[in-house]
């Protein structure tokens, strides 16, 4: 599954960790925290259909609906295979597609959560810590305030509408080994 799972208000997600074959599989992985919302390698097993499946609580923007069996021929779940969630650094760089790369979109996990990295007010010097924490020798912030994610290099960086913004105003000195000794706003509730 990619990042770009769309908008789609009226594609509903059935069930809770079983889902009938009309719920949209993507968006049923990251109910079942399968994968993140920022998309993944994840595997699906069918089964007979039930007689009815279980609304359940809203997980990073998907809700939940109640559905009785109906003419549903099968059921699935969803399992994580496979996805960037699964570094052991709490720092990623992701591509427009979602992967791990080394050139791309900042995300941090914090309390357990990924998420990316509001630009307003963020300092070259974070970039640099942010590569280094990653392994790299050094690193540079390769889009300053005068681009958008949406258009660096020809194509959209963003995150999907479901990725929390978990930082803002990230600023490091520079001589520091992890972004966690730097100075930023965390529980970030609006987008930047």
């Amino acid at each position: 599954c990619s990042s770009d799972l769309g908008d789609d208000e009226d594609v509903k997600v059935y069930g809770q960790n079983i889902h009938p074959e009309v719920s949209p599989i993507c968006k049923s992985a990251i109910l079942d925290h399968a994968m993140p919302p920022s998309g993944g390698i994840i595997s699906v097993s069918i089964f007979d259909p039930l007689e009815s499946y279980k609304e359940g609580p809203s997980v990073d923007g998907v809700d939940t609906y109640t559905e009785q069996g109906g003419d549903n021929k099968r059921s699935f779940v969803t399992t994580k295979a496979d996805n960037v969630d699964l570094i052991a650094k709490d720092v990623r760089l992701l591509d427009d597609q979602g992967h791990i790369t080394s050139r791309g979109r900042l995300e941090i996990r914090l309390k357990e959560v990924w998420g990316t990295v509001c630009t307003d007010n963020f300092s070259p010097e974070s970039a640099v810590v942010a590569c280094k924490q990653m392994g790299y020798l050094s690193g540079k912030q390769l889009y300053p305030d005068e681009q958008s994610c949406s258009t660096f290099d020809g194509k959209n960086y963003c995150a999907s509408p479901l990725t929390p913004v978990v930082a803002t105003g990230l600023k490091c000195l520079g001589r520091e080994s992890s972004i966690d000794e730097c100075t930023k706003a965390e529980n970030v509730v609006q987008p930047c």
